[in-house]
This record gives C-alpha cells, sequence and structure tokens, in this order.
C-alpha cells in the first residue's frame, strides 16, 4: 500500500516561497511521513500525520496519507474514518474512493466496496487500479455474469 507515495495526489512541488498556501505548506513532511512509513517506522509517521490532520483539517493529501499508513498497520476501521473526513471534503478524491473500496474489502463489506468502486470503473472504464479491486470484489462474491463483463470491458 505504501509504493503508492509517487502518486500525483500530493501535487506539484512548489518553487517560490510567496506561493505556499496551507495545503502545500505540508506537502513535504506529508512526505517523509510516507517514506518513514515505508521503511517501517510507522509509528513516526503516524504521528507526524494526526499533526498535520489535526493541524490542516481541511487536507486531502494529510488525511489520504494518513489512512494509507493506518491501513498497512492493519487498522482498516481507522482507515476508513480518515477517508470518510477526506470525502467529505473532496466527493470526487478517486484515490481516497479506490483505498476505500479496498478498505471496505478488507472489512469484509463487500456490497460497500462494490458500490464505491463501480461508479469509478462506469466514469472511468480505463482506471485499471479500481477495475482491479472491483473485480477482486466481484470474484469474492461470487458475481461470474459481472466478472465477465468486467474482464470483456477492460
Amino acid at each position: 500500500a505504501l509504493s503508492q507515495v509517487d502518486t500525483p495526489w500530493m501535487g506539484s512541488p512548489r518553487t517560490r516561497a510567496d506561493q505556499a498556501t496551507p495545503a502545500s505548506i505540508h506537502d513535504e513532511p506529508l512526505l517523509g511521513a510516507l517514506q518513514a512509513a515505508k521503511a517501517g517506522r510507522h509509528a513516526e509517521a503516524e504521528a507526524t500525520l494526526q499533526s498535520a490532520a489535526q493541524c490542516f483539517p481541511r487536507s486531502s493529501a494529510a488525511r489520504y496519507a494518513l489512512a494509507l499508513v493506518l491501513q498497512a498497520a492493519g487498522r482498516a476501521a481507522e482507515a476508513r474514518e480518515q477517508l470518510a473526513a477526506l470525502l467529505e471534503l473532496e466527493p470526487g478524491h478517486r484515490e481516497g474512493r479506490v483505498l476505500l473500496g479496498r478498505i471496505l474489502y478488507d472489512l469484509e463489506q463487500d456490497g460497500a466496496a462494490r458500490s464505491e468502486l463501480e461508479p469509478l470503473v462506469q466514469a472511468d472504464p480505463e482506471d485499471f487500479e479500481a477495475a482491479r479491486h472491483l473485480l477482486t470484489v466481484l470474484m469474492r462474491i461470487a458475481d461470474v455474469p459481472a466478472v465477465l463483463a468486467l474482464t470483456a470491458r477492460c
């Protein structure tokens, strides 16, 4: 899960200090926290991300990164809470919706996982990540017609 450190959700780097905004001020610490988690320093990463989420409660990047770390630590229910807050702020956050689908699958809430992932695949049939996770859900619930339809489209 933490291999997503290089995903575009972090935004583009700032080149001048006067361009900094509250959302961009903590991009570097977020990347550092994800690198720490990837290196196995989960407590350090979580503390940094919890702090970022508290200092910047409207930061979708902080909430998404915290959800990734919590999921990797096996704390899916807590990750789901962070994603709920993120999606309240930014309902169209694609990466957040995909991660929520994965977490719901981990929590064995297959119907809810399907409900999160299907609209993403319908909106963009070339969204491989959403399609792959949706396929996993469909296979577990043994919806063979839906599996066949999805694999035919991809």
